[in-house]
This record gives structure tokens, sequence and C-alpha cells, in this order.
């Protein structure tokens, strides 16, 4: 067999079906045994079969056409291609016997925590010196020491290092989630993911979609405890521009691809709106979505100028519930870069929004600064009355 627009016409099969064997002949894990089990199936009347793996062509033949295995078809396991993404409705399975604990309630978490507290184990290999204040920038343990290399450093020296390295180097534009870029320290989205789950919100608004990684991340822990839980996506831009790679070379994730490339961006899980987060009809679509479902969380990944981020946290204010989050991310740009532009960026809006309409209202809550690094500190704002 040659390329599938090569094949002989003469066996009869229309060209998706062409198109479709050779794709399943050509895996690499296929013998010259499953080549002549496939055609000896077309020519019995399996045509169906072409669209399948050939372990579930073996055991459909077996059982006498039983089959109750869930599988993709083999254009969905090549992947690639034109094929439109194959959603989760197009798979059978079979229900799953969870333990009895599955269903019960989450262990209760604290209300919130106004600081973050550690002590090394047994080893203390550093030689660590503890202090448990938090520096100005929200670094908790900052000036707590640790002998290394025959030099005393602060925890802040490690931590904002660190960032440092992280915002220099560009290491955000590497990190991906599906082969999407989500730019996104993996530390904080260990954390993120960790807020999703214990409070388990069921809509989740992200300002700031950029090439779309975030959405599809917050996504796929979200429709794990909701299947019908659904990421609100807001940009400005198209997903197939990203930032990064505007005027900052080409290191801008190098092996990622469009978002569009992923099943779970065309689910129902997954709502993406153009515009601007601040306009008048953005608000309105939001309001209308949001009345739909019980528990909101806001994740702030937009502009990170003051005014912006102050008037999103004013604007959005509304749409969290209590018990729920106001997540302002990339906080540090303000230790980065507040000097040299001026500009107060998002810790800065995060403290004022707390201490001005969030007043009584809002909390900083640090429990979820745990790892120690986090780009967002002091930007988990928890919502505590209406």
């Amino acid at each position: 067999l040659g390329p599938a627009g090569a094949m002989d016409d003469t066996i009869g099969m229309s060209l998706q079906q062409r198109e479709k064997l050779w794709l399943v002949l050509n895996r690499p894990r296929f013998s010259i045994c499953h080549a002549v089990l496939a055609i000896c199936f077309y020519f019995l009347g399996f045509t169906s079969a072409l669209q399948q793996s050939e372990g579930e062509v073996l055991l459909k033949w077996i059982s006498g056409g039983q089959l109750s295995i869930v599988a993709g078809s083999a254009a969905s396991l090549v992947g690639g291609g034109d094929c439109p993404p194959c959603s989760a409705s197009d798979q059978t399975q079979e229900a799953i016997d969870f333990p009895a604990e599955c269903s019960a309630p989450l262990p209760p978490s604290p209300a919130f925590a106004t600081n973050v507290q550690l002590a090394p184990g047994q080893a203390n290999v550093g030689k660590h010196t503890l202090d448990f204040d938090v520096n100005e920038w929200g670094i908790p343990m900052a000036n707590s020491t640790i002998q290394i290399n025959g030099k005393t450093l602060t925890y802040d020296d490690i931590v904002y290092g660190y960032d440092l390295l992280f915002e220099d180097l560009m290491l955000f534009s590497r990190t991906s989630w599906y082969g999407v870029a989500t730019q996104q320290d993996p530390s904080d989205a260990f954390a993120l993911q960790d807020v999703l789950w214990r409070v388990q919100p069921d809509l989740v608004v992200e300002i700031g979609t950029n090439t779309g990684g975030g959405a599809i991340f917050y996504a796929s822990i979200v429709r794990e405890y909701n299947p019908d839980g659904m990421v609100l996506t807001i940009d400005p831009k198209d997903p197939n521009v990203d930032w990064a790679g505007q005027g900052m070379g080409s290191g801008a994730c190098p092996h990622c691809r469009s978002v569009r490339c992923t099943n779970i961006w065309h689910s129902k899980n997954i709502k993406f709106i153009q515009g601007f987060s601040s306009e008048s009809k953005v608000l309105t679509q939001v309001e209308q979505i949001a009345k739909q479902f019980k528990r909101v969380l806001v994740m702030h990944d937009g502009s990170h100028w003051y005014n912006d981020v102050l008037t999103d946290l004013m604007s959005y204010d509304r749409f969290i519930t209590v018990g729920s989050y106001m997540i302002v991310q990339d906080t540090k740009m303000t230790r980065m870069y507040s000097k040299t532009f001026g500009n107060g960026y998002p810790l800065q809006s995060a403290r004022d929004f707390v201490a001005g309409q969030g007043k009584g209202r809002y909390v900083i809550d640090k429990q979820f600064e745990y790892l120690l690094y986090s780009q967002h500190h002091d930007g988990y704002l928890r919502k505590i009355k209406t």
C-alpha cells in the first residue's frame, strides 16, 4: 500500500475508509498479521472495524459483535489532520464502582490563613534559622536563613532570586498543558489546582486567556468534580496570538500548538469571550452566564497595570460567591517593576481593593502559599461576606 491517495481503487472502499485503513495499518506496532486480518474483516463485512483500533476489531470478532470497552477510533488515536475534535460523549463508559469515601464531603480547610509557618524535619541539612515574619512583598518566612555552599542566604534571596530567573530567562514560555502554552510556574499551577479542588467552583472566570493554556488546565480540573462546570475565559485577542511571541523572539514555547487542537477547548466546559474584561458588553455576558452557576471563582491574569487590575477587581466582585476567591496573579511585578515604571501593578491593586471596596468582605489568604515560592504572593483574596 502506498499513501492514502495512491491506494488501489478496485477493492471498493470509499476514500474515507481507505484513509482510515491506511492510518491503522501504518501504526508502528502493526504487524503483517494484523494487516491480513484487517483486510479480511473488510471483505467479511466488518467495514466498521476500519474505524476502530485493532484491539477492538479482534475483540469484536471473538465476541460475536458484542463490545463494551472504551477506546477511540483509529483517527483519534493517531491525531492530527483535519479530524474534528471528539467529545467525551462520543465514547461509552461503563459505570465505575467508586469507594464510599469518594462521596463524602471534602475535609474542611481553614477559613483563611494570615501566614505560613514551616519547620525543617529531622535532617535540617541546611542549618535553618527560622523567622516567621512576612516581608513587605508578601513572602512568608522571608528572613529565615539557610546555609548553602558555605554562604548564608535568606529564604527571600532564594525565592526572589528564582523569580528573577523565571522572568529574565522567560521560563514562563517553556511551560505547557496538553501541548498549549500556559505561562504558569509549575509551583503556582499546583497551588491553583489545589484551590479549585478544595473550593470546587462551578464557574471559573478567567480574565486573560492569552493562548488558552490556562483555560484548558483549569477546565481539566473543574470537569473532574463537576462534568457540567465551566471556565469562562476572556481576552481582547485571539488565542492563536501569543503575547510572549510579540517582539520577544522565537523562544515563546517552541514546542506548543494552538489550543484549538485540543478536545477540551471545544467542549461545553470552556467558553471564550473575545473582548476587554472591563467592557460593558463583556460584563453583561459574564453576568448572564454567572447566574447559571452556584459557586463562582475569578482568576485575574489579564493586564497587570494597577488601574486595570483594580477596575477588574471592583467590577467582578459581584460575581464571586462567599467562600470563593478572586485570585490576582503576578503580584511579583510590583516588586520587579514599580520603581522603574512608577506603577503599582497587581500587588498594590489587590491590597487597595481589600482595604477599599473589599474591606471587611475579603481577606488575603496565605494558606495556598505553602510552597513558599509563588508569583502570586498576597494575591489569593477570599470573599468572606457578601
